[in-house]
Order: structure tokens, then sequence, then C-alpha cells
């Protein structure tokens, strides 16, 4: 595993390589459970499921508690945590000030609506299907918040790439709020592209608008795990915890 070097590293950690080729395959394998229909939020575009974790356990199982009863979960949570609490150092933060809020999963396949899987040519990388870079609306992308209101801390967002055959469909983040112009459209900002490489991880503040990408009407394919924590300033006893 090693640290990806990019323009935006003192805003965005990425890493490559974050698992083993093993236990991405468990990890990858056990995702699949979740992405049944009567699991699935949203099965449109590309495929969301309910929370895979969160403060009630381990979903589709009898685990209600850490450890759960599949270990690659566990081994997920607490190496993905670990590099969030890196990461949250700069917030003048340590572990016992990260605390887990969502685990779920995301996915666009061969069993999505817009699955392609004869192309009229093999292109390596999404981006090669387009004749430029595509655009993409200010207000599309969104802060992390608690939309139930129950919880209202700051943020960190942190994605695991499960499975990629396309590294540019990765992360668009908006770094630069403060010079985003006011039109009679709304507001416009310069978004940030990050690659995110199958088996990498990225990490970045929750309160930059952000989106992840996946593809759409071709024949690539992404799963990813996405993973929400907050800073738990001022403190509160939380409903999940993990060590």
């Amino acid at each position: 595993m090693k640290e990806i070097e990019h323009s935006y590293k003192d805003k965005v950690t990425v890493y490559s390589d974050f698992f083993d080729e093993t236990l991405r395959e468990d990890i990858f394998k056990e995702s699949k459970k979740h992405f049944v229909s009567k699991n699935l939020l949203f099965d449109d575009t590309h495929q969301v499921t309910d929370c895979i974790i969160d403060c009630h356990g381990l979903n589709m199982s009898d685990s209600r508690y850490f450890p759960y009863e599949v270990n690659c979960w566990n081994i997920l949570c607490l190496k993905i945590k670990q590099y969030v609490v890196k990461y949250a150092e700069r917030f003048d933060c340590d572990s016992t000030d990260i605390i887990p809020f969502a685990c779920w999963g995301e996915r666009f396949s061969s069993e999505c609506s817009g699955y392609v899987e004869n192309p009229i040519a093999d292109f390596e990388d999404v981006f090669n299907e387009y004749s430029k870079v595509p655009t993409f609306r200010y207000d599309s992308a969104k802060k992390s918040v608690d939309r139930k209101g129950q919880v209202q801390k700051h943020f960190i967002e942190s994605t695991y790439t499960l499975y990629s055959t396309s590294p540019s469909v990765g992360t668009i983040v908006y770094l630069d709020e403060d010079k985003a112009t006011e039109t009679i459209h709304g507001y416009k900002s310069s978004p940030s592209h990050i690659d995110t490489p199958q088996n990498s991880l990225i990490i970045y503040d929750g309160n930059y608008r952000h989106t992840n990408m996946y593809p759409h009407k071709c024949h690539h394919q992404k799963y990813s795990i996405n993973f929400t924590w907050y800073i738990n300033r001022p403190f509160e006893v939380p409903d999940w915890i993990l060590p």
C-alpha cells in the first residue's frame, strides 16, 4: 500500500493497493450479497444498497456489534478507520474523536439497466469514449449531512473502490468553494477530478461538495464501499463504536 501523489494531496488523500488481493476478493464476494433487490435503495443509473454496516450491526446477518461474524468487514472497518484518523489529524483529532456514521455499497455492473455488453469500440477507459471530459453541475454535488438531522457534526468521507475497469471513473470534489461564482443558473465552481483505481481508498473533508462517479451506458463496471465518519465534537455518546 502507498499514498498516491496528486495535485490535491493537501486536501484529499488517496491510497493504492489498500488491501491484499485475497482480502479484496473476500470483500467483493461478500458485498455482492447486499446488492439484492430487497436491499437496494436506488436502482436506476447505478445501484445503491441500504447500509451494509451501521449502528444496528452488519446488515443481513445476526451480528449486532463489532466484531461482526464476517471477518472481512471487521478488517475493512478497522483499517479504513486507521487512515481516516490519520487524515483527521489536520483537525487536531485522535482516534477517540472519529465515529463511524454509515457504510454502504454502490455499483454499476452487468445487472444495471444501462450496461452495454458489446460496445462498438473497446475503450480502455471511460473518458476515452468522449470527445471532451464530461461537465458536472455544481448543484449535483453535495456536502455530507445527516438527512435525518440527528447528527450535527463535521463529516469525513472515505470511499474504497472495490472493483473498477475504468480508473478515471473516480470522485469529483469541489475543493475551491470560496472561488464559486454566482450565475443565472446558480453557483459554478471548477471541480477537481480524482482517479480512483481498483483497490484504492480516497479520503476527504465532507464539507466539500462531492460526488462519486459511476459508468453508464457502456461496458465498464465499478463497485465501491462508501464509509462516512464524523468528528464527535462537542462530545455526545455515539450509537456506533469501533475500537
